[in-house]
Order: structure tokens, then sequence, then C-alpha cells
């Protein structure tokens, strides 16, 4: 059975980052993704977001891998709960714009837990300049 790897999208993401990991995992395990675009009542994404998104699935797709994106319009944390529970997602990407969600999903669905990652930024390295040369600091 092939591997499924569910990204859910709200209004609060600010970058792809879950979007662009989730296809880089799906690629080394042949997995399929589900890109969840969460809409509610709350304000919508920028037009960016939604261009860099269709770019990003085009490219995917051209690269053969497997996705498909689905529209939910009730409530974020129940809709990804039951369709992480329909498709039977062995993976559910989160972006660290989604604490609350990634709460809220788990006080529904405790197992789930299992199954996710939060993708963070990485720490920066920054350079300081010193008396005689320099040096790292993170």
């Amino acid at each position: 059975m092939q591997k499924k790897i569910m990204v859910p999208l709200g209004p609060e993401i600010r970058d792809l980052k879950s979007v662009h990991y989730a296809l880089a995992a799906a690629e080394r395990l042949q997995a399929t993704v589900i890109i969840v675009r969460c809409t509610g009542h709350r304000e919508e994404r920028a037009a960016w977001f939604d261009e860099a998104l269709t770019d990003l699935i085009g490219s995917a797709r051209l690269a053969g891998l497997k996705l498909t994106v689905v529209d939910a319009f009730g409530m974020p944390e129940q809709e990804v709960v039951d369709l992480a529970d329909h498709e039977r997602v062995d993976l559910l990407v989160l972006s660290e714009d989604q604490s609350r969600l990634e709460q809220r999903v788990l006080e529904l669905a405790p197992h789930l837990g299992r199954l996710m990652i939060q993708v963070k930024e990485k720490d920066t390295m920054h350079l300081e300049t010193e008396k005689g040369g320099s040096r790292w600091q993170s």
C-alpha cells in the first residue's frame, strides 16, 4: 500500500516550508501527498501564496510526484482529523505557524500525535566581529 503524507494549509501559514518538506519526503518514500487547503471564517491568504502554491504543485506533478489538493471549508481541525482517518495518512506535516491547529487536532484525535511532524525554521548562524578576528555565534 502506498504511503500518504498530508499537509494542511490554513490562513495562518506564512510560507510553504511544510509543503516543500512533504514533497521531499514523498519523493524519498514514493508516497502520495495530500494538500488540504483549509479556508474558514478567518481572512484569506495573500494572493502571492496561492500563486506560489500553484507553481509548486505544477512542478511536483511534472517531476512525477502523486499529489492531491483538497479544499476544506469546515472547522480546520475536524477536517484534518476526518481526512487523516479516512485516507489512512502515514505522516501529517505541519508548519511552525500551526501550533494552535496541532493542539486542537491532538485534542480531537490523540492517536495522530505519532504521525505529526512540525517543520520549524532552522537556527541561523551569525558572524560577529571581534578584536583580532571573528567568531561564529548561533
